[in-house]
């Protein structure tokens, strides 16, 4: 099943990714994608493609790589299905480009507090919950938590 594994993709635009981390020092047993800015500083690279990691070029701007340009890439490899655990910026990203086709939301009865951090970054989760675009399809007890799916409309 090697062949069907998952490949670990990583979006870094300014190539920060640490050659010593774990994810680097695993790619040896999987296939592992950075995805950078074109213009992004070649100092890791060279640690990186030692380690088995391939670092991939596409557009950017202001910091941020085109996601479209990264799913165009992605799919020109043979992928044409891609989970993605992001962080706020990125959700965000994803979300104001309209490329969300499925959505996984975990809510919490349990406040978190003014210092937690927030699902969407500069939006309200409401962006999210309430899109035009998107439909909530299941919703259901996970432990304490709550499970709410959604997808494109």
């Amino acid at each position: 099943m090697e062949n069907r594994s998952p490949v670990r993709v990583v979006l870094d635009s300014t190539l920060r990714f640490p050659p010593a981390s774990q994810l680097a020092k695993t790619a040896t047993r999987t296939l592992d994608w950075v995805f950078v800015d074109a213009s992004a500083k070649p100092e890791h690279e060279a640690a990186l493609a030692s380690a088995g990691v391939e670092v991939l070029r596409v557009a950017g701007t202001k910091g941020r790589l085109d996601l479209v340009a990264v799913l165009q890439a992605l799919a020109g490899r043979g992928i044409t299905r891609v989970m993605v655990e992001a962080g706020p910026v990125l959700a965000t990203a994803f979300l104001a480009a309209d490329l969300v086709d499925e959505a996984a939301l975990f809510r919490s009865a349990s406040v978190l507090g003014a210092d937690a951090i927030d699902a969407l970054d500069g939006l309200p989760l409401s962006a999210l919950t309430l899109s035009p675009k998107l439909r909530l399809t299941a919703s259901e007890q996970v432990g304490a938590d709550t499970l709410q799916t959604y997808e494109r409309k």
